[in-house]
């Protein structure tokens, strides 16, 4: 089998990283890996060796390059002739995954789904099969899909935390933060466009400037830009904080470094709970911050729910009304709190281990 593999986005890509190792490994498929930025150089940098996709398409909304993207894909696919596509599902924009879908649509395909739930509209043209993180995941891509075919495999991207050390992780981590005491990081993401990610911030930076704990670091995603980042700034130095850039090379370096994790619904937050379930002591803990309607709505929209799949299952912190941000911030960064979190994902998260392997599996049968 000729099995032809895609990704554009960091968090797909990292599940990526951890399947292809395993479907070279087997003497019955054939792989060919493209990529498109940010995930190309992600996975350059991880030694897989992706191809270039031609189409500069990152966060491109549809109609915008449309043609000229559905083209390439349409090329790759008549000179590669893959018998199967697997592609990574994340967002927002188009890409190189969504014209693949939308140009092979009569090949078996196959999508590793990174966020529980999230679904890209793209062209229109949904896979025939997701692979999901976990039960949850599944009803909720299920409810929005009638028909679909999901299969719960655990969170592939996750298989790698097995080899890290989380302690000497946040030793590390720590160290380059520099600031003594409590480490509370914000994980920015590309949603500028929504009015309420503005006001969320701008409410989190007056409850942080209230809780006294000190300048908070900020995790810039990939795409947001430099004027992104002067902005966040801006907000941060209004309520009298100092907003340190995050100089941690690795995510996950900075995630095991920080004592509350707090993001509106970036994968970071369920990087940091896979970490904390390989870690022998409670690492901190995840705080959403959801105080704003557009912030629910957007999240509905792609996710299929109102509150995110990890605040449900009790395994993070969820942050709700803006006049109560300042004492939910002071509960997440309590001791207490922390390690009850800890325990519950240790106790409650899947095994992420035998992911890539179900997902073999799965495409072999096809």
């Amino acid at each position: 089998m000729h099995l032809l593999v895609s990704a554009r986005d960091t968090g797909a890509a990292a599940h990526i990283a951890e399947i292809v190792p395993s479907l070279r490994a087997a003497t019955d498929i054939e792989v060919t890996l493209v990529a498109d930025e940010p995930a190309l150089s992600y996975l350059r940098e991880r030694g897989l060796s992706p191809q270039a996709f031609t189409v500069t398409s990152v966060a491109t909304p549809v109609g915008t390059h449309a043609g000229a993207l559905r083209n390439a894909a349409r090329q790759l696919l008549k000179e590669l002739k893959p018998d199967a596509l697997l592609v990574g599902l994340s967002g927002p924009g188009v890409g190189v995954d969504e014209a693949l879908l939308a140009e092979a649509s009569a090949l078996p395909t196959y999508a590793v789904q990174d966020y529980p739930g999230w679904i890209v509209e793209g062209f229109g043209v949904k896979p025939h099969t997701f692979f999901v993180t976990d039960q949850l995941a599944a009803q909720m891509t299920r409810a929005r899909l009638n028909g679909a075919r999901v299969i719960v495999t655990g969170s592939a991207k996750h298989t790698a935390y097995a080899r890290l050390n989380t302690l000497t992780l946040r030793e590390a981590g720590r160290v380059k933060l520099g600031q003594r005491g409590l480490q509370i990081g914000f994980y920015g993401q590309p949603a500028w466009f929504l009015p309420g990610y503005e006001r969320a911030v701008t409410d989190l930076a007056s409850a942080l400037s209230a809780i006294g704990e000190g300048d908070p670091f900020y995790r810039p995603h990939p795409k947001e830009s430099a004027a992104d980042r002067a902005r966040m700034a801006s907000i941060f130095s209004r309520a009298g904080l100092t907003l340190r850039i995050d100089p941690n090379e690795t995510a996950e370096q900075s995630l095991c470094a920080a004592d509350l994790v707090v993001t509106c619904f970036s994968s970071c937050g369920a990087d940091h709970i896979h970490l904390q379930k390989q870690s022998g002591v409670p690492l901190g803990a995840v705080a959403y911050l959801f105080t704003e309607d557009d912030l629910r709505r957007h999240h509905s929209e792609h996710a299929g729910s109102d509150v995110p799949p990890f605040a449900t299952e009790g395994l993070a912190l969820l942050a709700v009304d803006p006049r109560a941000l300042a004492s939910d911030l002071r509960r997440a960064l309590d001791p207490a709190t922390s390690r009850a979190m800890w325990q519950r994902i240790r106790n409650d998260l899947p095994d992420p281990t035998p992911a890539p392997g179900i997902i073999l599996a799965t495409i072999r049968e096809s």
